[in-house]
């Protein structure tokens, strides 16, 4: 519990310092988050971060944040394990939905298996950036 707080503070600092959205925005950091993800809760802490970025560009007078949903959108392919039994290739895309003040993001996520672990990448229209 103590290191999941101290995340959550290190997470509302550092968001509000790289985005430009208020101090006193309110996200709900809550992990696992809701719905289907197959991402661990590293990864889903890292991807949070990311997706409330871009709710609050879509919804820049936002000051309330939470994921609402996740969904798998393509299940597993190319998965390769290492002799080992670690997972070093494949990918997956999932869709997480943002609350941001009542307006509800969706934000694709493509996730990339590799040697160094699963990064990934999130899909959206910048045109609002």
């Amino acid at each position: 519990m103590k290191i999941k707080i101290l995340k959550n503070a290190f997470f509302l600092l550092a968001t509000s310092l790289l985005i430009n959205i208020p101090a006193n925005a309110n996200y709900d950091v809550s992990i696992p988050v809701a719905g289907d993800t197959i991402s661990n809760e590293e990864l889903q802490f890292q991807v949070i971060r990311k997706v409330f970025h871009v709710a609050s560009l879509k919804n820049p007078v936002c000051t309330d944040f939470s994921i609402k949903d996740t969904q798998i959108l393509q299940y597993p392919k190319n998965v390769k394990k290492s002799k080992k039994g670690k997972y070093i290739k494949g990918y997956w895309k999932e869709i997480w939905t943002v609350n941001a003040c009542e307006n509800f993001v969706q934000i694709p996520v493509d996730f990339y298996i590799n040697r160094k672990g699963t990064q990934f990448e999130l899909d959206y229209n910048s045109e609002n950036e």
